[in-house]
């Protein structure tokens, strides 16, 4: 990875994301503890030179010899503070990440490579960093394994291979059911791949295996509590009582893509794999506010935590509604319900609802988890509520800064990965989704242009409707919940942990 020239935080967050891909802890739940536990710890670290804060200890037993530190750093390391407050962060994330994975990979790196002068920190420091660094992924272990744990194989489920095969028989339409996806070991006589029922290693079967995330308390929302109870006479249980409009009004959005509705699907829905999910590509856009305007290391710190928090908040939240409700996602509403109806589809083949494709990649339709709330809304909302907060403004696009992606790619496989440097708030497709449609014959780059945060989010909310993996009604209650859990973050960081909005 080459060198970012910006703020250690910057340039250590990069990194942190390449460790978490390159592990496969890029699962939304999974990611939301650890960019939680991970600025968490960072932030520790800054209030070791803070004396008007205290350590935030959800879920880590703070040692008395932190105490003994943060009386040194917050009363005699002055003249130095900045330097050795970034060596210490530098210090915390190689034991943090070293703790994390056995296999670590960028173990070589040095405080020269941050361009840090070495401020010779007595190793009794650096020894309880590493300590401290372990306490926080302890604290969480019982978390993490709860997660990790309930990951279920399913033996069969609901196929979406182009065939349309009725394999399996639908215990209730209106409830999911596991997914059984091709994984393009078999593929038919266009290209496109199929699942053959005789040949497991044709396809994969996606569970529902975050049921047990949903029951995590949160860190400022209950999801539990009374105040979310608006949402039961939300939500759509059957096809009688409103998930029919609602699905009709998918497949009609669905026949009328245009290239640039089909890009924002793409981009915004994020399919696994090697990229980053909706709560990570909301962390990206904070590290891009905070270059626009040209803001501290020491409040990136505080802006990441924050945002942290209600991306982790939100993350529970929607999946303890999922759970709760377990609504079938539309491709098995749609082919159940419209089979034997006339249904276009992105796939040129697809000409009935009984085979109908929402608009993602053959070989990895996500998120597989029932269809009850849009969880890019809830994250969208939630991103928003808090940076918009945080910086006192929306603005987001300007033509004349310029932001470094060292992997493009951990957003969308659809931007180009030479492009490593981009304008604040746009992203240019040089021939459109070619992550889904790789044939897609674009005569000009697809430009997204995002002025403001709210903009931004707005598209996230169309994205899910878009590739047809959310109902409107979905979408309605991720953005309302998110606004809610947005509303709470704000207020307990005003009230609760001492620091306002910086700006």
């Amino acid at each position: 990875m080459e060198a970012i020239k910006y703020n250690i935080i910057t340039h250590l967050l990069h990194y942190f994301i390449d460790d978490i891909i390159k592990n496969g802890d890029n699962k939304p739940s999974i990611f939301s503890i650890y960019t939680h536990t991970y600025f968490q710890f960072i932030f520790n670290i800054y209030v070791l030179f803070n004396p008007k804060l205290k350590p935030y200890d959800d879920h880590v037993i703070i040692p008395k010899s932190y105490y003994n530190l943060k009386n040194i750093c917050g009363n005699h390391i002055q003249l130095n503070k900045s330097t050795f407050l970034k060596a210490l962060i530098f210090y915390g994330h190689q034991a943090f990440m070293t703790a994390l994975y056995s296999n670590y990979s960028h173990i070589s790196l040095r405080l020269s490579d941050f361009f840090i002068e070495d401020p010779n920190i007595n190793t009794n420091y650096i020894n309880l960093i590493q300590e401290l660094a372990k306490l926080h992924i302890d604290g969480k272990r019982e978390i993490i394994d709860t997660v990790k744990k309930s990951n279920n194989k399913a033996q069969w489920g609901f196929p979406c291979d182009i065939t349309g095969k009725p394999d399996f028989k639908l215990r209730n339409p209106c409830a999911f059911e596991p997914i059984v996806i091709p994984n393009g070991t078999f593929v038919d006589d266009n290209g496109y791949p199929n699942i053959d029922i005789n040949y497991p290693n044709t396809f994969d079967i996606y569970n529902y295996n975050d049921r047990n995330f949903g029951d995590i308390p949160g860190l400022i929302a209950n999801i539990k509590s009374e105040q979310f109870n608006y949402i039961n006479d939300m939500v759509l249980s059957s096809w009688e009582n409103g998930l029919n409009s609602e699905i009709n009004n998918i497949v009609a959005i669905s026949e009328k893509l245009d290239i640039k509705q089909k890009t924002i699907a793409d981009f915004l829905t994020f399919h696994g794999n090697n990229t980053l999910p909706i709560s990570g590509f909301w962390i990206i856009i904070a590290m891009h506010m905070s270059h626009r305007y040209n803001q501290s290391f020491e409040n990136d710190i505080i802006m990441y935590f924050y945002l942290s928090m209600g991306l982790y908040d939100g993350t529970i939240s929607y999946h303890y509604l999922k759970s709760k409700y377990n609504t079938a996602r539309p491709i098995q509403l749609i082919r159940h319900y419209l089979k034997d109806t006339s249904v276009k589809s992105w796939v040129p083949v697809v000409n009935i609802g009984a085979k109908w494709i929402p608009y993602q990649p053959l070989t990895n339709i996500s998120p597989s988890s029932p269809d009850v709330i849009c969880e890019n809304s809830v994250i969208s909302h939630i991103s928003t509520a808090i940076i918009e907060w945080w910086f006192k403004t929306s603005k987001l696009y300007d033509p004349f800064i310029t932001v470094s992606i060292p992997n493009p790619h951990i957003l969308s496989k659809s931007l180009p990965i030479e492009n490593k440097v981009m304008r604040i708030g746009e992203f240019i497709f040089n021939k459109g989704p070619i992550s889904i449609e790789k044939k897609l014959n674009i005569p000009d780059s697809i430009i997204l242009s995002y002025n403001t945060i709210h903009n931004l989010k707005e598209d996230c909310n169309y994205a899910s409707l878009y590739a047809g993996i959310s109902t409107n009604k979905s979408v309605e209650i991720g953005k309302k919940l998110g606004d809610n859990i947005g509303n709470l973050c704000k207020l307990y960081f005003e009230n609760n942990i001492g620091i306002k909005s910086h700006y």
